[in-house]
């Protein structure tokens, strides 16, 4: 059974955060799968559930490759059928020893595929989760930078109020030394933001000293806010490798 809902404002996900709809998803009968849509948080849902997708397009991904797999494990006994229609002249023992090698070199190839579809899926469920991330950081970034420009526009407007707050004389020249400095610190400021979000894609030069396991890089790639972070968790993205013949 699978418990959807398209993304929206977090204040429509409350029916998520349930502790009654948590108990039931647990004591129910059938496994429940979640797709909220909203991966920014983790529901109580999320977490109650056998397992969650951050989309309700990454669970219909997931049920089309069950059903896929399921066609092509038919597929494999009807052959398997077909070959021992065919061979059912041929000494038994001779027959057995086919049909195991048969089996095994069937098991060997659905064990690759099922190995590289899964290694495709959580690299597609990562990258899903590190884009999403890396829009969330650019919007902060650029939240930071219209602060910087309110409040420079505030204290250009309000020097003379500033100074005298601080008992000090609001002269001209106190006025345009207090100009002057609050337009290079917001220009300091501003440019540093703007050179981080410029690399905001990039890797951290120094990677953590201890790497994350795949779990905690996903909790933590769900709430980063800030750009080092954001390069710090790059360095270590858990992608995973499709295995080769076995």
């Amino acid at each position: 059974m699978v418990l959807l809902r398209g993304g929206g404002h977090w204040s429509g996900m409350q029916a998520f955060e349930s502790r009654k709809v948590a108990e039931l998803i647990i004591c129910a009968e059938l496994p429940i799968v979640t797709a909220v849509g909203h991966a920014d948080d983790v529901s109580l849902a999320d977490r109650a559930a056998r397992a969650s997708f951050v989309t309700p397009t990454a669970v219909a991904n997931a049920i089309n490759g069950t059903f896929n797999d399921q066609k092509t494990q038919d597929r494999f006994a009807r052959n398997r059928q077909a070959r021992t229609q065919t061979q059912k002249n041929m000494p038994q023992s001779e027959q057995r020893i086919l049909d195991l090698e048969a089996d095994l070199a069937t098991s060997k190839n659905d064990a690759v595929d099922l190995r590289r579809k899964i290694a495709e899926r959580n690299n597609q469920h990562v990258q899903t989760l590190l884009g999403m991330a890396q829009r969330r950081v650019r919007g902060y970034s650029r939240l930071s930078t219209g602060v910087v420009i309110v409040l420079t526009v505030s204290l250009f407007f309000g020097a003379g109020g500033f100074l005298g707050s601080f008992g000090l004389d609001p002269t001209l020249t106190a006025v345009l030394l207090m100009w002057c400095l609050t337009i290079g610190a917001a220009w300091l400021v501003a440019c540093g933001i703007d050179n981080a979000r410029q690399n905001l894609r990039l890797p951290a030069t120094k990677p953590m000293r201890s790497p994350p396991a795949a779990s905690t890089w996903m909790t933590k790639i769900k709430t980063v806010r800030s750009v080092r972070s954001l390069r710090k968790l790059q360095c270590h993205i858990p992608l995973n490798q499709p295995d080769g013949e076995i």
